[in-house]
């Protein structure tokens, strides 16, 4: 029992140098330089632009010059475009009615990323990301019944880019206040559509985010 709890301490100390697990978690709020949906009709007098959410992740040593940080988020966007209807009840006489035609994205994606160990507040981190989104698009019916529900999921990868800074908010250094900005490509590859042929359709976009957010150094 004594050799196998040396030997674990042993493989443990190259380690101990330079452990420093952070878990962390934020508000977020961004917007679209780019978004495919933008090009459709239904976007036409309203782009997709604004999109706010939240994430939680974690932070931990890979090497004794990289940290690995892993990232779990969630963010909505959508728009909401005006359609004006005329309705010629008996000429000449009509009357014109508005309604709207909603359309909300709610994405959930994970980011996995490398950033360089630094002992300064300031740090920076690139890697990969896979996002999970379900799009959801509802056009009113003129004689009032339920409306027409348009939903489907898909799956996406891509690339993220982010930099943050960091500042302890207590005198040992475990509490720390952060803030962040990031921005994230996704490639939209696997479509589920409920039996829809999807295959002319593209969902793509790029986009970056400020965070603000708080985070506990383990050890």
């Amino acid at each position: 029992m004594r050799t196998s709890a040396v030997a674990l301490l042993i493989l443990l100390l190259p380690f101990s140098a330079f452990s420093q697990t952070t878990i962390f978690s934020s508000g977020d709020a961004g917007y679209f330089l780019y978004h495919s949906d933008n090009l459709l009709p239904i976007t036409e007098d309203e782009d997709i632009s604004f999109h706010y959410g939240g994430s939680v992740g974690v932070e931990m040593p890979l090497s004794e010059d990289f940290m690995v940080r892993m990232e779990a988020a969630f963010f909505r966007t959508g728009t909401t475009t005006l359609f004006d209807n005329i309705l010629i009840a008996s000429p000449p006489s009509f009357t014109i009615t508005t309604r709207s035609a909603t359309l909300v994205q709610r994405t959930f994606p994970v980011d996995i990323s490398l950033s360089p160990r630094t002992a300064a507040g300031l740090s920076y981190a690139a890697g990969i990301s896979f996002a999970y989104t379900n799009r959801r698009t509802e056009f009113p019916f003129q004689s009032g019944m339920d409306p027409f529900i348009d939903a489907f999921n898909s799956f996406g990868i891509g690339v993220n880019g982010s930099i943050r800074s960091m500042f302890a908010v207590d005198d040992d250094g475990r509490f720390l206040l952060f803030g962040a900005l990031k921005l994230r490509y996704i490639h939209t590859v696997l479509y589920e559509g409920n039996g829809r042929d999807l295959s002319g359709y593209t969902l793509e976009y790029f986009h970056g985010h400020c965070s603000v957010g708080l985070a506990w150094r383990l050890w």
